[in-house]
């Protein structure tokens, strides 16, 4: 069972995709993940940053809902 620890090599997506092998995320990459989200959360406060509180192309011009 491939883990991924900060990267997924091509062997491992091989694996998950072609050999329907279950994909484990280790708990360092999930701590990762949540201090970037409260890094941009706290960053994108009172600010319009495109694709992070707007749309993409042509949706640029609106803005997305906080959560």
């Amino acid at each position: 069972m491939p883990k991924l620890r900060g990267t997924l090599g091509i062997a491992e997506f091989y694996e998950v995709i072609f050999k329907d092998q279950p994909l484990t995320i280790d708990d360092k990459i999930y701590e990762v993940v949540d201090r970037s989200f409260e890094f941009l959360d706290q960053f994108s406060k009172n600010k319009i940053i495109y694709g992070v509180n707007t749309g993409f192309g042509p949706m640029a011009q609106y803005r997305i809902r906080d959560y």
